[in-house]
Formats: structure tokens, sequence, C-alpha cells
């Protein structure tokens, strides 16, 4: 049992110097039973605004995309970069946007002191590790998760019964991938600790297509594997061809170059000079037009063969569903294309029973 007794005072302070203990509620005695945690993924905009019985936490920019949902809000920000970032390459506004949220009275967190962003708080870390016994820190949403455990479990916020999660999708095939079991481990570690979590249906969290041994079914293995082997083959043909079109590109500039130089250092007639110019000009401008239409050949076929991947995970999700309906446990196609890929799911389903 975690014993605030054991715990160093809590680790959250603005730059006024206040410092906020765990018996001390940040919002009053009155707290919300929910925190609802968003991220950037597609159904961020399907958050529940209306119900006020929640905190919502936000992270970096994501302020910029809900101002035009109607009746959008939240309570906290959180941007765990460094001061670098945040500061340094800030060219969008966002310290102004930030120091704005703090007047407003919301909570800015970030992980180091920054006098640019007066009012803002330094995230617990010291505190939330030697509450989880661990530092597995991959990600920010982690943070976020881990600090809703600590503040119910050190007395700041008791009455805190559930934790839900939207715009976290962290999928297998995308660059979020290696962030995916930090924040599986602390949604693990929060219902253990008897927390109720609640994970919008289109994320990948806490799920996977196949439950080992139980769901070894060769057929089923087979079509997708076969699809995604298919994709992958081509993705890879296309960022190839990409790579040395470029390298074709410098090349040929590069001797094109060469060519102009030794032109002009043998050539003093100034009429003939200009020729030289011009002909260099007008040869350099045919292979940037060549080269910009290849590029965007490949990147459209490039861009093409990951949202095959994208629906191809999808249609992976029909085969291993009930075949009554052909739900997915994550509708994240539009639903022409999901009646598409049912009926291709049940004829392939067919032809493999019939061939394995």
């Amino acid at each position: 049992m975690f014993n605030k007794a054991n715990t160093k005072d809590y680790d959250c302070k603005p730059l006024t110097g206040k410092e906020i203990s765990p018996s001390e509620p940040i919002y009053g005695n009155k707290r919300p039973s929910k925190v609802t945690i968003v991220g950037f993924a597609g159904d961020y905009n399907t958050v529940n605004w209306e119900d006020k019985d929640q905190e919502i936490w936000i992270i970096n920019g994501l302020y910029r995309m809900i101002t035009d949902i109607p009746g959008a809000w939240f309570d906290r920000v959180f941007d765990i970069h460094s001061r670098f970032d945040i500061i340094d390459q800030d060219d969008d506004g966002h310290v102004e946007a930030l120091n704005k949220f703090i007047a407003e009275g919301k909570k800015v967190y970030t992980c180091e002191e920054m006098p640019e962003l007066p009012g803002s708080l330094l995230y617990p870390l010291a505190d939330v590790e030697n509450f989880c016994l661990c530092r597995y820190w991959t990600n920010t949403i982690s943070y976020l998760i881990a600090l809703a455990a600590y503040e119910k479990f050190s007395g700041t916020w008791s009455n805190l019964q559930e934790l839900k999660l939207y715009g976290v999708y962290m999928s297998q095939n995308s660059e979020y991938a290696h962030q995916r079991p930090s924040c599986e481990y602390f949604l693990g570690y929060c219902r253990g600790l008897g927390m109720k979590v609640t994970i919008s249906p289109a994320s990948d969290l806490l799920k996977c297509a196949l439950r080992y041994g139980f769901d070894s079914n060769p057929y089923k293995t087979v079509i997708f594997r076969n699809k995604r082997k298919d994709y992958n083959k081509l993705l890879k043909d296309f960022v190839d061809n990409k790579n040395m079109e470029i390298k074709k590109y410098d090349n040929y500039s590069a001797q094109l170059s060469a060519g102009y130089n030794e032109a002009m250092v043998n050539e003093n007639d100034i009429e003939k000079r200009k020729e030289i110019l011009a002909s260099y000009n007008n040869q350099l401008g045919q292979a940037n037009e060549v080269f910009r239409a290849n590029l965007q050949h490949y990147d459209a076929g490039i861009n093409q063969m990951r949202s095959a991947l994208d629906v191809t995970d999808y249609y992976e999700r029909l085969l291993f569903v009930e075949e009554e309906g052909m739900l997915p446990f994550a509708p994240s196609v539009d639903f022409q294309t999901h009646n598409k890929l049912v009926a291709e799911a049940k004829a392939d389903l067919k032809v493999a029973r019939e061939t394995v």
C-alpha cells in the first residue's frame, strides 16, 4: 500500500515559490470523479465535452486543434519537452498561448523551470517515480496516466474513479509503436490499483489481433500476412526508387554544373558565355521539372502504400471478429471502405476454408 508519509513533498512548484503539498487540492475541495487525457490521434474530437464531472488534460499544442470544436475545454496542458524545444523553437505563438492559459487559471506543466512561463508547474517526477517504483517514460501520455494515479492515492484527488483516453492510438505500424509499451504499463498499473480505465474504441492500446495460441487460425493468418507482405514490398520499392531518383538528380546536376564551370573558364567571348549560361539554365530547368514530377509519383505511391497498410490493419481486425456483423474493434475507416472490406473478408475466408 502506498504510504504518503514515505514520500517527499509534492514536487509541483510554480516559479512563484509556492509549494503544493499532497494534502492540498489544486482545484479546491470539490473534485470531479474522472480525468480525460486527450492526444492528437483521430478521435480526439469525440470527447464528451458536455460531461462536467471530469478534468480534461491535453498535451503540447493540441489546444489549436480543439478550438473549433463546439464546447471544447480543458483544465491542464502538459508540454514535457526541453526549454530549447518550447522556448527557443517557438515560432508560432506557443509560449504566448501557454501564458494566456496560466493567466486564465489553467495548469501548465513542464519538465524544467522556464522564466518565460511564470506560474507554470514542474511535473512532480520524483514523487511519481517514488509512487510507481519505476522510471519507464517513453512518451508524454505515460506521465499523465501516472500522475492521475499518484494524485488519487496520495490524497490529492481521492475521489478520482475513472481514467479515460481519447486521441491516443499508438498502433504497431506507426512511429509511436515504441512508445506503446510504457503507456500500456501505466494503464495496467491504474487498473491494478482499482481505477476504471476507459480507452476510445479506435485506439490500439490494450488490444491485439491474435490471442497467442487461441487465435492461431492458419487461413486467417495467411490471408492478412500475405496482404501486408505485398504492400510492404511495394512500399519499399517506392522508397528505394525515390532515393535512387534523388541520387540520380544530384549526380546529373553536379555533372551539369561541372560542365558549365569548365565551359565558362575556357570561354572569354561575352555572347558565347551568355549562350553557355542560357543552355545551362535550360538543361537544369528541364531536369528540375522531371525530378519534381518523379518525386511526386514516388511520394504518391508511398502514401498510397501506407494507406493500404492502414486499411490492411482494419481488414485484419475484420478477420478476427465474429462474422455476424463483421464489426472490428477500431472503426477507423469510412463506411464505404468498411463495407468493401467486409465483402472482401467474407470472400477470402470462404476461399481459405476451401483451400487450407
